[in-house]
């Protein structure tokens, strides 16, 4: 069950970050980065889930195979057959607030490294083959193929909007590339598109009946504003956001601060907390489901299940949503 609502859930979280997964130009490492990344928010709030649902489908089918009429008939109570599963509901809480304290804040800081990181290889190469790029301000770009392992590309086309002069540009080439470097070998705040062998065709918006001019250039660069340096400061600064703070760092932070920002903080600090116990609270309450209704057959138990899941579901988005 736990593996069950973790794939679900994954997938689920997952589809937020689709352009990172399905980019090819990314490396690989990555790509795996951020997949372990999700694994702890994911399983954290499955473990209470599982805990319930595991409890009340196994309880029900010895319900229903008559084992817990047997067992009562050896003289064993309520309290003998609840103390087991209260022992692995308090093994599973103590597992989920090592992961809300340890793992779901480190976590979010791998997320936030990696999504920067992906935003800086997007800046080393940001063109895909086949599809036309407005990504880059006044260029729309198109590259038939290309090889961006070595960072070139081939068979360039394209498209610059020259407002301050009003006039458009067509520029094709064989070969390029975007050079993110300095001279020096330092990497720049801009970049700089270098073009071999490019043919220029500028004309007129305003005076439609200006000559055209055609230029054959054999090293064309053309400086492109890519927020570099921006992207690069944020990567160096070591401020944490409040999803990578631990518990007593939230506490301390929520203490410092105001408004929503200090709501979001407590309704965060709240969150991990009851999803900690929550484990050992659903175990008991599966517990006492089965053995309140005391009704037989696996059918049944998968019912209350089902049952108890989308009300813990209801409940949970609505009084996040209501917070």
């Amino acid at each position: 069950t736990w593996l069950l609502l973790s794939v679900i859930l994954f997938v689920q979280q997952a589809s937020r970050y689709s352009d990172i997964f399905f980019n090819n130009s990314l490396p690989s490492s990555l790509l795996w980065q951020l997949t372990l990344a999700l694994v702890p928010n994911v399983i954290a709030f499955t473990c209470p889930m599982a805990v319930l649902i595991g409890v009340i489908i196994g309880l029900s089918k010895m319900q229903g195979d008559s084992e817990l009429v047997a067992i009562r008939a050896a003289g064993i109570g309520n309290v003998q057959i609840t103390l087991p599963i209260v022992f692995l509901g308090i093994l599973l809480s103590f597992f989920a607030f090592f992961i809300n304290l340890k793992g779901v804040p480190f976590a979010a800081q791998i997320v936030r490294k990696v999504a920067l990181q992906t935003a800086l290889y997007k800046l080393e190469s940001p063109i895909e083959p086949g599809v036309f790029n407005t990504e880059i301000q006044d260029y729309t770009i198109y590259v038939k193929d290309g090889d961006f392992a070595e960072g070139t590309w081939k068979n360039i086309f394209i498209y610059q909007d020259d407002k301050a002069n009003n006039q458009v540009r067509l520029i094709t080439s064989k070969d390029g590339r975007l050079d993110s470097k300095k001279a020096s070998g330092e990497i720049a705040e801009n970049s700089e598109l270098i073009l071999k062998n490019a043919t220029v065709n500028t004309f007129s918006l305003v005076n439609l009946k200006q000559n055209l001019i055609l230029e054959n250039v054999s090293d064309l660069r053309i400086s492109i504003k890519t927020k570099r340096g921006e992207l690069i400061d944020k990567l160096s600064k070591t401020e944490e956001t409040p999803q990578e703070m631990g518990l007593s760092e939230l506490s301390e932070y929520a203490k410092r601060q105001t408004g929503n920002e200090k709501l979001e903080a407590e309704i965060l600090w709240q969150r991990r907390i009851i999803l900690s116990i929550a484990p050992l609270l659903f175990a008991v309450l599966g517990t006492s489901l089965v053995l309140r209704f005391n009704r037989g057959g696996r059918g049944w138990g998968i019912f209350l299940a089902l049952a108890s899941l989308i009300v813990f579901y209801l409940v949970t988005l609505f009084s996040e949503q209501l917070a």
